[in-house]
């Protein structure tokens, strides 16, 4: 079966995806407004992993506000803003065990968009190891996470992901697929996972208003 074009295209070993390409912030306020219907929650603890320039986290605090809002973020170049408080530990140290104690009580959602390309050995989905690692430290906890197409499609039957995201007890709620040309200065086959965050549609799509006002962003 022939690859398609844009998998050749986005070869993961010779056109790595860059691991700073922002979230539009479009796309995290659509997201942000779909999550918050979802849980309904009187005040949201918020960490943002990978955070990056905390665009889908403050998606999260313009929305709900800061009387009701907590978000604390982990990356591995720390800022401090007015709405986060920077873990003093990079993502790199937040995938290896131990840091557990450096974290404050049980969050209420986790958001992540992590690097989408391989880890150090080249066998291994960066966006599994964070899926992994928030799971591992915060077991159900409602997560949204963008992820590369690989994370669930073109597996065999006797992958491991595969049957990691089949028999876990976190499971997949909600699937959001995005445009190839969603991101900025970058094309790759993605979508946006939704773990235990339930009264969302199992399928969903942009509207053309938030396309629109995405591709207004990048002009």
């Amino acid at each position: 079966m022939p690859s398609p074009l844009n998998v050749k295209r986005n070869d993961y070993h010779n056109n790595r995806k860059k691991n700073d390409v922002k979230t539009p912030t479009p796309l995290a306020d659509f997201i942000a407004e779909k999550v918050t219907d979802a849980l309904d929650l009187d005040f949201y603890r918020i960490v943002d992993v990978a955070c990056g320039n905390g665009v889908l986290s403050r998606a999260f605090f313009n929305l709900i506000g800061k009387d009701s809002c907590d978000v604390t973020g982990i990356d591995n170049n720390p800022y401090f803003d007015d709405f986060t408080y920077m873990m003093e530990y990079e993502t790199d140290d937040f995938l290896r065990p131990g840091s557990e104690g450096l974290l404050f009580a049980e969050p209420d959602l986790v958001v992540c968009n992590p690097p989408f390309n391989q880890g150090e050995k080249g066998k291994s989905f960066l966006p599994e190891l964070y899926m992994d690692r928030i799971f591992s430290i915060w077991p159900c906890v409602p997560l949204v996470l963008f992820a590369p197409m690989g994370m669930l499609l073109n597996q065999r039957m006797k992958s491991k992901r595969w049957k990691k995201l089949r028999d876990q007890e976190e499971q997949i709620t909600s699937i959001l697929p995005l445009p190839l040309d969603v991101f900025e200065d970058v094309e790759f086959h993605s979508f946006v996972l939704f773990f235990n965050i339930r009264n969302i549609p199992p399928v969903w799509y942009l509207t053309d208003e938030v396309i629109n006002k995405i591709n207004m962003e990048g002009i």
